[in-house]
């Protein structure tokens, strides 16, 4: 019986947990700016 105590994940594993935060930070931040951008001008004054 082989154990796990001791033993790396495996790459798929760093790799998945890698882009479950790399993906929403880029989606935040590109759906930020598309947000800035198409703001009517009134919008925007109101904002600050």
């Amino acid at each position: 019986m082989l154990s796990s105590i001791g033993q790396l994940p495996s790459i798929l594993s760093f790799v998945c947990a890698a882009l479950s935060v790399i993906i929403p930070v880029l989606l935040s931040a590109v759906l930020r700016s598309m947000r800035e951008h198409g703001d009517p001008p009134w919008k925007r004054n109101r904002r600050g």
